[in-house]
């Protein structure tokens, strides 16, 4: 087999470090820099800076949101700690995706759901179950509000009034993280801050508004890893990565010198992505093309089919090949299409698999000039299962073209070791 370019990512050491980080932080306590405490005024409360994540919404000892009323208390507090927080206690920590995610937001679409039907008592039996099953969600859903809503419409007014007083002082947010996909639902606190102004009009004792599209009822979906096999870019990777992803890339080419390479991932319009690359050495040099297309995904992310044609243009000057040089000076287009497919049968694992087809394959290899060998590219195919450890980061084990294969799998790149020949897989292909 020949191959073009074999390419090696070093941004994994990176994102592999950024994991650590995260996973020796926040176990246990942190030192915080008061000076570094800020006061997000749209909100009403403090937060802390986080590198790399978004800042941390600060709790008093009893889980209160710190605000302008209570922040000499939460300092004093502090204090009497050596000033160390514990994020694993006032934050929400849910990077790891669980089973039990997919069926709290469901119960909390229901109880949404039930209230806007008015149908009250089957509305006060789910939210009783959702607080059951997940005791934050008074902390990291607007679930007191909600508890408010109903108490205010079934005429329970003292009890109404206290779940409001519980969703100002405890709620930091309208959607809980495990309520995967929906991390944006709620884009700046629109939602959330409408509810505040509503929970305090009737605490004051003012006609709180009429609109209620506050009252939003989601949809329960399964948690996947963008571009793994079957699916684009999820929808939480579209906010995020709006501007497009860019990874560079580092191998070799085929007389094994060294190559480097840049490519680019983004989402053209609903469904359809662009894939362009370049990767060059002194032997030759590579345009890349895949046109990722997203043909089926289920409302809830349980199945996806993806289909990616994609073409490449190499301009090759020499090959080595069984030890012998050949000045060969010549340029290929090939061109193919890669077809996947994911299913997921729990949160966290699921099944991907891919075909990935060449024109100019063994069957079929590339002759140029009778002073260069055949060239062609293998078509390959995958079929392996994705545990998820941690969000972005997959255990990979299944059989790639006849081998076992075992290893990592990140946002459009692959760590594997092939158990059959021996050798560690270092691969980047978004598409």
């Amino acid at each position: 087999m020949l191959q073009i370019l074999e390419k090696n990512v070093f941004r994994s050491i990176c994102l592999l470090s950024c994991f650590l980080v995260v996973l020796i932080l926040f176990p246990g306590c942190s030192k915080l820099s008061v000076y570094r405490i800020q006061y997000n005024s749209e909100k009403e409360v403090y937060e802390y800076p986080l590198p790399g994540m978004s800042p941390a919404t600060l709790r008093t000892n009893s889980g209160e949101l710190v605000t302008e009323a209570n922040f000499e208390q939460f300092i004093t507090e502090l204090g009497a700690m050596n000033f160390r927080y514990p994020f694993d206690k006032r934050m929400e920590l849910a990077n790891s995706p669980k089973e039990s995610d997919y069926h709290l937001a469901a119960i909390y679409s229901q109880s949404v759901r039930e209230i806007k039907e008015e149908d009250y008592a089957e509305a006060a039996e789910s939210i009783e179950k959702l607080e059951y099953d997940y005791p934050e969600a008074l902390y990291y859903t607007d679930l007191a509000f909600l508890k408010g809503y109903l108490n205010e419409k079934t005429g329970r007014e003292e009890e109404a009034g206290r779940s409001y007083e519980k969703f100002r002082s405890f709620s930091s947010r309208k959607f809980s993280e495990r309520f995967r996909e929906h991390r944006y639902s709620d884009p700046n606190d629109y939602y959330w801050q409408q509810q505040k102004d509503y929970a305090s009009d009737y605490l004051s004792g003012q006609s709180p508004q009429i609109d209620t599209e506050f009252l939003r009822v989601i949809k329960p979906k399964y948690y996947f890893t963008n571009l793994q096999p079957g699916y684009t870019l999820s929808d939480e990777g579209l906010v995020e990565h709006s501007g497009g992803i860019y990874s560079a890339s580092l191998g070799t080419d085929l007389s094994s010198s060294l190559a480097g390479g840049l490519q680019y991932y983004r989402n053209l319009f609903k469904g359809v992505d662009i894939n362009p690359e370049f990767a060059i050495s002194k032997n030759m040099w590579e345009v890349r093309m895949a046109i990722p297309v997203q043909l089926i995904r289920t409302e809830n992310n349980r199945f996806g089919l993806k289909v990616s044609p994609f073409g490449h243009y190499s301009n090759i000057r020499n090959v080595v090949t069984a030890g012998e040089r050949f000045n060969v000076n010549e340029q290929v287009f090939n061109y193919g299409v890669k077809a996947s497919m994911g299913f997921y049968f729990v949160q966290q694992l699921s099944l991907g698999a891919y075909y990935t087809y060449n024109y100019y394959n063994a069957d079929r290899p590339f002759s140029g000039s009778n002073q260069m060998p055949y060239l062609w590219w293998d078509n390959e195919y995958d079929v392996s299962l994705y545990y998820t450890l941690i969000k972005g980061l997959n255990l990979k084990a299944g059989m790639k073209s006849g081998d076992w294969v075992a290893g990592f799998y990140l946002t459009g790149w692959e760590i594997s070791y092939n158990i059959n020949e021996g050798k560690i897989i270092l691969r980047t292909e978004m598409y």
